[in-house]
């Protein structure tokens, strides 16, 4: 017998296409076999090439569906991901990074404050399984940015900013958005 991987509570035979033949775990029983059709249960977890989660994309109503309301490949989600649906300049695969909403056209605020140690640095929102990379000059004439260090906001256990303890009189800063 071929080897199972489990997946969300299910199984899914190695060795098949996506979809081509589903198990649920207790019962053995086939749930599906039609090659052509993502079952949402499974996919939930699945990531786009980049990195874009496959629930996030259909729970924010950015995937076609068919007729019978099903999504018909997984190709759908990568299209999903391209697509900008509030018109904002940002893809829906950028939204998600930025942890903005994909049918509003809002934007990542970033927070400077003076603190106790320096300048604190955040965006808003800060969410969770990112990295948020932070860069500075001194010079908007200058080419060259310098890498400050990252954050990160893990479930809650870390602060999520960055403090720049240098004693600067100023300072210009940028942040990159990654998926952690």
């Amino acid at each position: 017998m071929k080897d199972k991987f489990k997946i969300l509570g299910l199984t899914l035979l190695s060795g098949l296409a996506f979809g081509q033949a589903i198990y649920q775990n207790s019962t053995s029983k086939l749930l599906n076999t039609n090659p052509k059709e993502v079952l949402v249960p499974i996919v939930r977890q699945m990531k786009t090439s980049g990195g874009v989660s496959f629930g996030w994309l259909y729970d924010n109503g950015l995937v076609r569906k068919n007729s019978d309301g099903k999504v018909n490949s997984s190709e759908e989600f990568e299209r999903a991901a391209k697509r900008d649906y509030d018109c904002d300049g940002h893809s829906n695969g950028e939204e998600y990074i930025l942890g903005t909403n994909p049918k509003k056209r809002d934007k990542l605020e970033y927070q400077l404050k003076q603190g106790k140690e320096g300048i604190e640095i955040s965006t808003k929102p800060n969410i969770e399984n990112r990295i948020y990379e932070v860069f500075s000059k001194t010079n908007l004439e200058s080419k060259t940015w310098e890498y400050l260090g990252s954050y990160t906001n893990n479930f809650g256990r870390t602060n999520g900013k960055f403090v720049d303890k240098r004693n600067l009189n100023t300072a210009f800063y940028k942040i990159r958005i990654g998926l952690k």
